[in-house]
């Protein structure tokens, strides 16, 4: 074994030595100038620049769904200034879920094809610019477009973050890294209310003429919000590459060689020159066809998702998103009127479903029109404290499933969290309400699995697809929740216990696929468990 390798391996930036048959394995085909890229990107090192890259995409993520899930606030506090009824809080309210819909196949082509990076800061801008024009928006319609083509961009950052930083993660800490990052979308909501809560308690009101419109907090949320954005765009701009594995597979080893090169200089403090690997392999499936026409090159970039090969893994993928995407996201939008009824309208004695249902509850007839209603734009404190404490209850449960797959691995989490979640639905409505709250929040932690079924994604599928899967895998998850989103409400005035018996046989039949995923990989190479340990 060279010298060269044995400075990239022994001086490994992450402070831990690689098993005595990988360095073999590593210095024998470095002897022959030829290395996969698996073991190229041992030799980069692990260390700051994974820890940046982590940490960035968290906020990517945070940044993206914050302004995704602010709608429900935007649309609470709004409601007066653009007279707002129930149909058109409930179309608004519903739009980020057409985004999802309209734009994943896009999102993925565009990642697959140009690039990670190149994608993202698409996609970062847009969502800031029209999180901005959201605020300007005088009519119902407006904010509604407005909504829409925010969540369009948005869509894009949450698909291809996780393509960008799997590639760029030793596989030894993929699925972990991966986890780390659903975080982001999990702990979003507590970031959306940190936010809102202070800006709403201003009190202030300008009219602006020549915009035909009077200026106050919500408008002031909006951009806010799309400043998240802005400093999101200048971080990556400045501190994160593009993935090294989207060159290579390109063809474009320079390029790829260079990102690892910097990669290693980050990691270990030492210079890029000294990084010595010569040329890549990457042992996997290229894409070979051409097109200059751009909607035959979404074709030809989809159907080898459903040729013989793939057909299996790509049906798998898409099927285990379904339950993961279809609680907690519709349950969340209906969070703030669900946690008012039990504060307002919950007794002891009531089971979970009752709530909904207290005109005929111990003979008391409480009976609203809409007449009865005055127009009230303001969001209580309860509400921000409930969707906080959600919030945060997700975040430590995902944080807690990155230990767990550590220890039983990603096939068994999913089930695991599933098992549990048909568990709680079952009951949820035969236990008191208290303890029915607490099933309701528990089901919802199925959420948590977004990161495992990113991390099947990546690694079931070749470097030129990963981003079109993920894409349409989170765009047919959510089409089938924007299903859930309409019917929850009904359900849950009308047929509330037998709708979360149905959710439950819904969660069984998902955990029941889980059984279908591969084992996860036990490596046999001790590679940088420095993260492993901590």
């Amino acid at each position: 074994m060279s010298q060269n390798t044995k400075n990239n391996v022994s001086e490994n930036p992450c402070g831990s030595n690689i098993d005595t048959v990988e360095i073999s394995k590593i210095g024998n085909l470095k002897n022959n100038e030829e290395i996969e890229f698996e073991d190229a990107l041992v030799l980069a090192g692990f260390g700051k620049y994974n820890y940046r890259l982590l940490i960035l995409s968290i906020y990517s993520l945070l940044a993206a769904i914050a302004e995704v899930f602010s709608v429900g606030i935007i649309v609470a506090t709004s409601q007066c200034d653009l007279e707002l009824g129930v149909f058109e809080k409930g179309i608004i309210g519903s739009v980020p879920i057409l985004g999802v819909i309209a734009s994943a196949h896009f999102w993925g082509y565009l990642a697959d094809t140009r690039g990670r990076l190149y994608t993202l800061h698409i996609t970062i801008i847009g969502t800031a610019i029209f999180a901005f024009m959201c605020s300007f928006a005088n009519h119902w319609i407006f904010l509604m477009v407005a909504k829409l083509f925010s969540a369009i961009f948005a869509c894009g950052t949450n698909a291809v973050i996780f393509s960008l930083l799997g590639e760029s993660t030793l596989q030894t800490h993929r699925a972990r890294f991966l986890l780390y990052a659903s975080t982001g979308i999990m702990f979003s909501q507590a970031v959306i209310c940190a936010v809102a809560y202070p800006t709403l308690q201003l009190n202030f009101a300008f009219f602006i003429p020549f915009l035909n419109f009077v200026y106050r907090p919500w408008r002031l949320l909006n951009q806010v919000i799309a400043l998240l954005s802005i400093l999101n765009y200048f971080l990556l701009k400045c501190y994160v590459l593009e993935s090294p594995k989207f060159y290579v597979s390109k063809g474009e080893h320079d390029k790829g060689m260079e990102i690892l090169k910097q990669m290693f200089a980050v990691n270990s403090g030492r210079s890029k020159d000294e990084f010595s690997v010569k040329q890549i392999v990457l042992n996997e499936d290229e894409n070979k066809t051409k097109s200059s026409n751009f909607f035959q090159s979404i074709w030809n970039q989809t159907t080898p998702l459903f040729n013989k090969k793939h057909l299996k893994n790509t049906l798998l993928i898409f099927g285990i998103s379904v339950p993961t995407y279809c609680i907690c996201p519709p349950f969340s939008v209906w969070m703030p009127y669900i946690f008012n009824n039990y504060k307002n309208l919950g007794e002891p004695g009531m089971s979970f479903c009752e709530m909904f249902n207290v005109r005929t509850y111990s003979g008391n007839e409480t009976i609203f029109t809409e007449a009865d209603l005055v127009c009230d734009d303001t969001v209580v404190p309860f509400t921000f404290a409930a969707i906080t404490g959600f919030a945060c209850t997700i975040t430590v449960v995902s944080i807690i499933s990155v230990v767990i797959v550590k220890y039983i691995g990603k096939k068994w989490t999913y089930i695991g969290f599933h098992l549990l979640a048909t568990t709680l639905a079952a009951i949820i409505d035969f236990v008191p309400i208290e303890w029915g709250v607490v099933a309701f929040v528990g089901m919802m932690c199925n959420v948590v699995c977004m990161g495992i079924t990113t991390s099947y994604a990546v690694e079931l599928f070749p470097t030129y697809m990963r981003a079109m899967v993920v894409g349409l895998s989170m765009m047919f998850g959510r089409g089938i929740s924007f299903v859930f989103f309409n019917i929850i409400g009904g359900q849950l005035m009308n047929n509330c216990s037998n709708f979360f018996l149905y959710l439950a046989v819904f969660l069984f039949a998902g955990a029941s696929l889980g059984l279908f995923l591969p084992s996860d990989k036990k490596p046999t190479e001790n590679k940088c468990d420095d993260v492993s340990s901590s």
